[in-house]
């Protein structure tokens, strides 16, 4: 007779079935989180082992195994365990026994990735995920999981910590730059592009002309103020315009006509020494109001002619919280707003008859000037 345990040895390898036999979908999972899977014979698991695993990296057993999460990638997990366990009490599968267990988890892993918010709707541009932004503009940005750290390679952060979300303040000025995650070593970011104030768009909104004396001559207007491109938001700005004497234009003077020659030079541009807040919409608060008028009387309206200008060149500036003052520069004017103030008449004749026309401009590089009239 032939021993049992011999003809055992001599069979060929065959594919083994276990005694027991789990799949665990554990749905999906994020980078760096924690997983749980346990096998539950009907009996008492005895050993147990995690052979192979993608995407997750197992502890623990025989029965209970903790999974972590890997960083390092994305995509679809498999894991198979394997151990034994008996059914206990007495009898055929009884204490001495041991039967086999295997158990396979899935499930799809997420990639790291980052997404931002403005906190500011611009209204050239609503999207809130734009990665184009103004100059100390600030975006939420957030992450899927908890990185282990933030940086930022311009601008300012309001953490460089642990977390899910951070905010960051763009620089005061033009430039390309990122915001950096870090997980395990992995990396992650987002680009961005900073733009300044690229002009001033001055829209005119009351004709004030009627505050000038009847006996004055001259002209008034208030104008709204919106810094360009509104595609950004300006709204962690103040606005700021530099005073002085009348700047030359296209003469050495920058005052042409009968106003030099009554009154000389230098004329002074005298704005509000205040800065002024800018909204979201990018809209100077209380605009700018504009004017200038004097006493007329016949000798003064006799001696006008087509060309009496007052030319002003203002230095404009957006102010960052940080109270720097940053001149607003164009390509064509160099950050300078001409107003101009122009007196003139329509005719030649007796007192009576002179209408004398005044208007106010206003105009930055692409921008429409804005008149106001009145006449006398």
């Amino acid at each position: 007779m032939i021993p049992r345990s011999l003809i055992l040895a001599c069979l060929p390898a065959l594919a083994w079935t276990a005694d027991h036999y789990e799949y665990h979908d554990l749905g999906i999972l994020r980078p760096g989180e924690l997983t749980a899977a346990e096998v539950s014979p009907p009996g008492t698991v005895l050993t147990g082992r995690n052979t192979s695993s993608t995407l997750i990296a197992w502890t623990g057993g025989p029965k209970r195994f903790i999974g972590s999460v890997t960083t390092t990638g994305a995509g679809a997990h498999e894991g198979f365990f394997t151990g034994t366990w008996t059914r206990g009490g007495s009898g055929p599968g009884g204490p001495g026994r041991a039967l086999m267990w295997d158990m396979k988890t899935a499930a799809k892993v997420a990639d790291i990735y980052l997404t931002s918010e403005t906190d500011k709707i611009a209204v050239g541009n609503t999207d809130l995920s734009r990665t184009t932004v103004g100059v100390c503009e600030d975006v939420v940005i957030t992450a899927n999981v908890s990185m282990d750290s933030w940086f930022c390679v311009r601008g300012t952060l309001s953490s460089t910590g642990p977390g899910r979300a951070v905010t960051w303040r763009a620089p005061d000025y033009s430039d390309q730059t990122g915001v950096y995650a870090y997980k395990d070593g992995y990396a992650r970011s987002i680009r961005f592009t900073v733009i300044a104030p690229s002009s001033v768009a001055y829209i005119s909104k009351q004709d004030q002309n009627g505050q000038i004396p009847a006996d004055h001559i001259g002209t008034r207007m208030s104008c709204e103020m919106v810094l360009q491109p509104t595609t950004v938001s300006f709204g962690n700005l103040f606005w700021f315009e530099e005073g002085g004497a009348a700047a030359a234009a296209t003469s050495a003077t920058g005052v042409f006509g009968y106003i030099a020659q009554r009154y000389g030079t230098p004329w002074n541009h005298n704005p509000s020494a205040t800065d002024s807040p800018v909204t979201d919409a990018n809209v100077v608060v209380g605009g700018d109001k504009v004017g200038w008028s004097f006493l007329v009387d016949k000798v003064t309206l006799a001696a006008f002619n087509s060309s009496n200008e007052l030319k002003f060149r203002i230095p404009t500036k957006y102010v960052t919280p940080g109270y720097a003052k940053v001149a607003i520069e164009t390509t064509r004017q160099d950050g300078r707003v001409a107003q101009t103030i122009t007196l003139g008449t329509d005719a030649v004749g007796p007192f009576q008859t002179h209408a004398v026309t005044a208007y106010v401009e206003k105009k930055q590089q692409n921008n429409t000037n804005i008149k106001s009239f009145v006449t006398r």
